[in-house]
């Protein structure tokens, strides 16, 4: 399939159809990188319970229905971390913690800077809009926010970039740290109604002993889950922290250079082919009209 421009494209045509793309879009990333930005990340794994690989020996010396029980069991709990592991990642991303981090940060004056007015500390009335909304401040932090899994190696980097590199790592560090708390609080909370719920149950004297012994077990886990070595006490361990950036980074979106090229390069054909046919015209000169004395 050939395509046919109607015209020809003389030396200095390709070095304005090549030239001016490649100015513009270098003008593309020159205004992205005008304003500075700092990346801050921090790698993290969820804490579960380990599962020890089975010792084959050991397994053949057993009975067929030994055998059979410790390895649906080990399955089980290979499944269950998983599932912990899915739901606490779902926990981190949520945005019912995102809204409690930012209350308790006071996040908003930083989110929407240019809505809120430092020397009167208060919100600019903009349009008759007032304070944003906290639904729409959780919005745009989960949208800077960049939480990413790898099932591979089970570790989860969180990246948030921000003009200010000191700010970038707190909200990092600080995101972290509040999650652990805030899901071992809830953790806290449901074994403590379950705690109540067992102590306000009325059962036969006959079964009180097993009443005594959960409501034991509950005591016990609640008791561990306050002291900090206890898995459920923390939910992800740092293993690498946010630090605070010594160079910006540079920003590059190829989708939209190629966008720019692109466009830029259909202009300026056009602007050519126009160009050509004005001069087309311009060179036709009407015919001489003699003179009937002549």
């Amino acid at each position: 399939m050939k395509i046919t421009l109607g015209f020809k494209l003389t030396h200095k045509d390709w070095l304005k159809l090549i030239l001016i793309p490649l100015i513009l879009c270098m003008l593309v990333v020159f205004l992205m990188n005008l304003t500075p930005k700092y990346e801050a990340t921090a790698t993290i794994y969820p804490v579960v319970d380990s599962v020890d690989n089975l010792d084959r020996s050991a397994l053949r010396k057993m009975e067929r229905s030994a055998r059979r029980l410790i390895r649906s069991m080990n399955r089980q709990k290979k499944s269950k971390n998983i599932t912990a592991v899915h739901e606490k990642i779902a926990q981190l991303k949520s945005v019912q913690l995102t809204k409690r981090f930012i209350i308790k940060y006071d996040l908003k004056k930083l989110l929407f800077e240019d809505k809120w007015d430092t020397e009167n500390q208060r919100w600019q009335n903009t349009n008759k809009k007032g304070e944003p909304s906290l639904a729409k401040a959780a919005k745009k932090l989960n949208k800077r926010l960049k939480i990413k899994y790898n099932k591979k190696t089970n570790l989860i980097n969180i990246k948030l970039v921000w003009k200010n590199p000191i700010i970038a790592a707190q909200i990092v560090n600080d995101y972290i740290a509040f999650t652990n708390s805030y899901i071992a609080d809830k953790l806290m909370r449901i074994q403590r109604d379950e705690l109540y719920s067992l102590q306000g149950l009325i059962i036969d004297n006959r079964y009180k002993y097993i009443q005594q012994e959960l409501i034991a077990q509950h005591e016990a886990m609640l008791t561990s889950m306050n002291s900090e070595s206890h898995s459920l006490a923390r939910q992800f361990k740092v293993l690498s922290p946010a630090y605070i950036a010594e160079e910006p980074i540079f920003k590059l979106s190829p989708i939209l250079i190629v966008f720019v090229f692109i466009l830029s390069v259909f202009c300026v054909l056009l602007f050519i082919a126009l160009s050509k046919k004005s001069n087309k015209k311009s060179q036709i000169q009407p015919p001489l009209i003699l003179n009937a004395a002549e």
